[in-house]
């Protein structure tokens, strides 16, 4: 029974394995986080992560305003001695489209992905 589940669920039956869904947004903002942990190995930098609640950046507005953000998370901040790179990770959607259709259709993807609803596109 064991061998008959374990052939399914690794594709090798007529069924070809379970279906699943993934987020791509998690997905790409996990791939971020693996690439910039390599490159911090690699040159001898310190990685935080906005996941772990690291990154927060407190902001201290001269005349803040109803509405202003009290602080920024940044995705990532790579921290060496000489440098510090902040990255933001955002998969966008619609670049599937683009990349399906060409440059040609893009204004009007663009135009279809920021009327959708739901679309968090800035």
């Amino acid at each position: 029974m064991c061998d008959v589940l374990l052939a399914r669920l690794a594709g090798l039956s007529d069924l070809a394995g379970l279906a699943w869904r993934m987020d791509m947004e998690v997905f790409f903002e996990a791939w971020v986080e693996a690439v910039a942990e390599d490159a911090a190995r690699r040159v001898g930098a310190r990685l935080r992560a906005g996941r772990r609640h690291e990154t927060r950046v407190p902001l201290d507005w001269a005349t803040p305003s109803a509405g202003s953000p009290r602080s920024l998370v940044p995705d990532l901040v790579l921290e060496r001695e000489d440098v510090v790179v902040v990255l933001d990770a955002k998969y966008k959607r619609h670049a599937e489209e683009i990349e399906r259709l060409g440059w040609a259709n893009a204004d009007e993807v663009l135009r279809e992905h920021r009327s959708a609803p739901g679309s968090t596109t800035a």
